[in-house]
């Protein structure tokens, strides 16, 4: 079972958000071998997507980045987003973009 997480971007901002991944007798589960993705739609049945950088750890944690250029084009609002690997998904969410005011 993925996960539940939300989380917020700011827009025109470089963004990082960790996640550690453990078992139900909360030993880390490494996922450094193995292919991490993560995407970021304004709806589940959107076609338009934004990908995030995806590096995974042998100690279980998986870090999602996403640089300032990519941020300042997103709408400011609400999306989903989830994180893959090895055909299970390992979280998901909300993640809301807080618009940029200084540009």
């Amino acid at each position: 079972m993925a996960i539940k997480q939300n989380i917020v971007i700011d827009q025109g901002t470089n963004f990082s958000v960790q996640f550690d991944i453990t078992d139900e007798g909360l030993n880390p589960i490494s996922y450094a071998n193995s292919t991490v993705t993560s995407q970021l739609r304004k709806h589940y049945l959107s076609s338009n997507s934004v990908s995030f950088i995806c590096n995974a750890y042998s100690n279980g944690t998986i870090i999602l980045t996403i640089s300032a250029n990519s941020t300042v084009n997103l709408t400011a609002g609400r999306y989903v987003y989830d994180v893959f690997a090895n055909n299970e998904r390992l979280v998901e969410g909300i993640a809301t973009i807080t618009p940029q005011v200084t540009k």
